[in-house]
C-alpha cells in the first residue's frame, strides 16, 4: 500500500472514531437519584408553590446553556413565595435534567436559588400537581396567594445595562467632537482675521495717486 493510501485510510478511521465520541448520546437520559421526601425538599428549597404555567419562553441569556422560562400563575404556596406570577428557569432538554414544564399544565413546583431567577430541575420533587398528593399530604394546605406582583418592578429587573454604556460612548463622541471644534476655530478665526487686515491694508491704488 502507498503512502498516501495509509495517509488516506489513517484519516478516515480518525474521522469515523471522532464521530462516534464527538456525537451526544441523546438516547442517554438525565441519572439522578430519588428526589428527597417532602418535608426534607420543602426545607432545602428556596420556593415551593404551585401554579398554572401560563407561557414558555427560550432564554438566550448564555450561548452555552438552553434554557427555558415558564411564568407560573401561582394559586398556593408553602415558602418564598407571596406573589404571583413567578418565573422559574430549568434546562430545555430532559437530557440535561431540564424539568418538561407545558403550558396550561398545574404543577407543584420546588424551586431554587442559584441567583435570579429560580430553578428546578427532574432531580428535585417538582411535579404536576394531579400526582402530588403525598407531597400536599405531607406539606399542609399551604397559603393561598392573590397579590399581584410589580410589574414595574419585573421591569427594572430586566433593564440592560448595555443600554447604559451605549449611551456613555455616544455622549463621549459628542464631547470629543465639541472639543475639537473648539480647538480648530481659534485657528480660523485668526485666518479670517488676517484676511480681514490684508483687505483693510489693501488700498485703492487711486488713493495713493491723490
Amino acid at each position: 500500500m502507498g503512502i498516501c493510501a495509509r495517509i488516506v485510510t489513517t484519516a478516515l478511521i480518525l474521522a469515523v472514531g471522532a464521530v462516534f465520541i464527538s456525537s451526544p448520546d441523546d438516547a442517554h437520559a438525565c441519572d439522578f437519584e430519588a428526589p428527597p421526601p417532602p418535608e426534607t425538599a420543602l426545607d432545602d428549597a428556596a420556593a415551593v408553590f404551585s401554579g398554572e404555567v401560563t407561557s414558555i419562553e427560550q432564554v438566550d441569556d448564555d450561548p452555552g446553556q438552553q434554557y427555558i422560562a415558564a411564568t407560573i400563575d401561582v394559586d398556593r404556596s408553602w415558602k418564598g413565595v407571596d406573589s404571583s406570577p413567578v418565573v422559574v428557569e430549568t434546562h430545555q432538554d430532559e437530557a440535561t435534567c431540564g424539568f418538561p414544564f407545558e403550558e396550561g399544565e398545574t404543577y407543584l413546583v420546588y424551586a431554587y436559588s442559584e441567583g435570579t431567577p429560580l430553578t428546578t430541575a427532574l432531580y428535585h420533587r417538582t411535579r404536576l400537581l394531579e400526582r402530588a398528593d403525598e407531597d400536599l399530604e405531607a406539606l399542609g394546605t399551604g397559603t393561598e396567594v392573590t397579590e399581584q406582583a410589580d410589574e414595574s418592578a419585573n421591569g427594572d429587573d430586566d433593564f440592560n445595562p448595555g443600554i447604559l454604556v451605549l449611551v456613555a460612548v455616544i455622549l463621549s463622541i459628542i464631547v470629543a467632537t465639541v472639543m475639537l471644534l473648539r480647538q480648530s476655530k481659534p485657528g480660523l478665526s485668526e485666518f479670517e482675521d488676517s484676511e480681514d487686515d490684508y483687505d483693510a491694508g489693501d488700498d485703492d491704488p487711486a488713493d495713493h495717486r491723490r
